[in-house]
């Protein structure tokens, strides 16, 4: 399991992605504010998600994640647009 924190829909408040191995998805919990965050929305991530990292990638000025998968040896990449 890995775990990012970043802002990632803009909103001012940093945002909890969390890689789920068994699962193949990367889990986002949006921050409210004031320490509360909304329920996790998981998303697609590729075979065995090992680890997240947040940074803007295709220069839209918004985080993206790169998930690194194991068992494909593979990187996947949700956009900013992709997420809440």
């Amino acid at each position: 399991m890995s775990v990012v924190i970043a802002d990632l829909d803009s909103d001012g408040e940093r945002d909890i992605a969390v890689t789920n191995f068994a699962g193949a998805t990367v889990s986002v919990l949006r921050n409210k504010g004031g320490g509360v965050f909304e329920a996790a929305v998981d998303y697609p991530a590729g075979t065995e998600p090992v680890s997240v990292f947040a940074e803007d990638l295709n220069g839209d000025g918004r985080p993206d994640l790169a998930i690194t998968n194991f068992d494909a040896s593979t990187v996947s990449v949700l956009s900013a647009v992709c997420l809440p």
